[in-house]
């Protein structure tokens, strides 16, 4: 949160940008997956539980496409 109150003057004063760095896909990212939070729709935990949701769906996909190629191999 103190990051959003402490955001340089030229970001502040320019009509076009909203967030320090967020034309930077990373930093677009995070304020995405936190801005819920911040806006108090939903909690800490949610958050927690839908960052851990993504984690486990890039491990099925990766073991998916591990399976895959094995298929292929035979």
């Amino acid at each position: 949160m103190t990051a959003f109150m402490f955001q340089p003057q030229r970001i502040i004063a320019n009509n076009e940008t909203m967030f320090y760095e967020a034309d930077k896909e990373e930093h677009a990212k995070k304020i995405r997956e936190i801005f819920p939070l911040v806006l108090g729709v939903v909690d800490a935990d949610t958050l927690i539980k839908q960052h851990r949701l993504q984690e486990v769906k890039r491990l099925i996909e990766r073991k998916q496409r591990q399976l895959d190629s094995l298929k292929v191999d035979r």
